[in-house]
């Protein structure tokens, strides 16, 4: 997930598919592909109730929902998915 966001070198997430390569080789990032893209729609997806919270609440709502959901995901890409909700809804 971070490789996937922040692969890019860009100061806002990029979903890129060329960094996982470059960090893992070409078969992992096609294998991870269909998982990268699921948990990125998944965070995209995510019910958060607007009128009970702000952008910030909403990404760590969003966080913990992903992390209780996936435990095999690090805090890092935990971190990363909350990265991508929240530069997407602001």
């Amino acid at each position: 997930m971070v490789a996937y966001f922040r692969g890019a070198t860009l100061p806002f997430p990029h979903q890129s598919l060329a960094a996982v390569e470059e960090a893992l080789g070409a078969a992992a990032a096609a294998r991870l592909r269909p998982r990268l893209e699921q948990l990125s729609r998944e965070a995209l997806a995510w019910p958060v109730d607007w009128d009970h919270h702000d952008l910030v609440s909403a990404t760590r709502a969003v966080q913990g929902g992903l992390a209780a959901r996936h435990p095999e995901l690090d805090q890092e890409a935990v971190t990363a998915l909350g990265w991508f909700f929240s530069y997407t809804f602001k």
